[in-house]
């Protein structure tokens, strides 16, 4: 059963510090991004959580955030991959999108099988990229 805010109604407080889209943001003071994984408690769906920490008189205070189903972000993301012939992958060497019909959301991507993996600037992401003959 679900209580306020679609939280678990066990009726014991969550402590969300305990999940990566918090505890990176704070361990590095940077903006993170946190996924693929499935939202059980919301969407049963592939979200994305963007986080960045909000800091009052120079301490960490929280974060602020996001989340974004994986859905949207292929949808947004695919024409680009498609004529790239690529795939983004976090830093877990999972999935998020790909151009590839055979790699799905969230399935193992073995950065070694590719030629080209491009680092995203301060995120945890990548675009992995093959070369087949005739690219």
């Amino acid at each position: 059963m679900l209580g306020e805010a679609g939280a678990p109604d066990t009726g014991e407080p969550l402590d969300y510090t305990r999940h990566p889209w918090f505890r990176t943001p704070e361990r590095t003071g940077q903006p993170h991004v946190t996924g693929p994984y499935v939202d059980f408690v919301c969407t049963d769906q592939y979200v994305m959580t963007a986080t960045t920490p909000v800091v009052s008189r120079g301490q960490m205070v929280g974060v602020v955030g996001a989340d974004t189903l994986v859905e949207t972000l292929e949808r947004l993301l695919l024409p680009t991959l498609r004529s790239a012939g690529a795939t983004v992958v976090n830093d877990d060497g999972r999935a998020v999108a790909s151009a590839d019909p055979h790699i799905a959301t969230g399935s193992l991507v073995r950065l070694g099988d590719h030629d080209e993996v491009v680092a995203c600037s301060r995120l945890p992401l990548s675009v992995v990229r093959s070369r087949h003959p005739g690219d």
